[in-house]
């Protein structure tokens, strides 16, 4: 096959794939404005009438209810960490040992 044919069966393709998901879609349009010469040109949607969508708002309730929720979160993962930053049962023993070794060359030395 010569590339051309190629190139025109993709292009074919492509469109029946397109009129495919817009009929899907029900005519809304693609996010993507980028417009080929073989694609068909579709209405642009208007803005709305007043102006910008209207933003959605949360409640005071619900403000409290995820500041409430941040909190316990933090509070949570700070307990966490003072319990890791707590010496293990190992440390204790290595810190213990080396107490006793010291008082013991510490009574060598004197003896010596």
């Amino acid at each position: 096959m010569q590339t051309d044919q190629i190139v025109s069966l993709l292009i074919a393709e492509r469109d029946r794939l397109s009129q495919a998901i817009d009929a899907l879609q029900g005519g809304v349009a693609r996010r993507s404005q980028a417009q080929t010469p073989s694609a068909p040109s579709r209405p642009v949607p208007s803005a709305p009438v007043n102006g910008a969508p209207k933003k959605r708002r949360i409640s005071a309730a619900g403000r409290k209810a995820i500041a409430e929720a941040a909190r316990r979160r933090w509070a949570a993962a700070k307990a966490n960490k003072a319990e890791a930053a707590s010496p293990s049962d190992d440390e204790q023993f290595k810190k213990r040992m080396s107490e006793v070794m010291k008082a013991s060359w510490a009574k060598r030395k004197k003896a010596a």
